[in-house]
């Protein structure tokens, strides 16, 4: 009897005892920090971005890198970093990208998907505010009168003139 509980409390001890020693001796990580990504060569430059799958996959096959808990250990990870604006994450080709996210939560982020890159962060470029526009461009509405000025014949085509209200008609019932 008290050896079948003897057994498995020395089992539950080691394994926890394990765990927390890997973890101590850092080969067993709950998250990626910026200096093991970039110890292992795996932060984005301008000249090269990189693939998130390929920084979840550099964790999982090699073994000269720490092992990660899980895949969300990567995913949390990555997307701080983003948040933070230590560099972009994109969405698309290599070069193609669709969106472009920087110091802002990626929707949908998946580590093992082909379609998010890290990327510098200087291929940022933040939207200009609404009150801005280019030069030489009009702004919407300048230059532009919707309405004719009254007694404006000049303007007046077909189908302005068509538009003009007409009289209330009633109806016999």
């Amino acid at each position: 009897m008290y050896c079948g509980n003897l057994r498995i409390q020395l089992t539950y001890r080691c394994n926890t005892n394990l765990v927390e020693y890997l973890k101590q001796e850092e080969w067993l990580l709950d998250a990626v920090g910026m200096g093991i990504l970039r110890k292992n060569n795996l932060l984005p430059t301008q000249e090269m971005s990189v693939k998130v799958k390929d920084v979840y996959e550099a964790f999982i096959r090699y073994d000269d890198k720490p092992v990660v808990n899980s895949h969300r250990a990567i995913q949390e990870s990555l997307l701080k970093y983003c948040y933070n604006g230590e560099y972009a994450i994109a969405t698309g080709d290599e070069k193609n990208w669709t969106r472009l996210f920087y110091k802002e939560s990626v929707p949908f982020f998946d580590v093992m998907s082909d379609e998010y890159w890290l990327v510098d962060k200087s291929y940022y470029k933040p939207p200009k505010p609404e009150g801005e526009e280019e030069e030489g461009k009009a702004k919407p509405g300048e230059g532009e009168q919707p309405y004719p000025e009254p007694g404006d014949n000049e303007s007046k085509s077909g189908a302005e003139e068509k538009s003009k209200p007409e009289e209330v008609k009633k109806f016999k019932r």
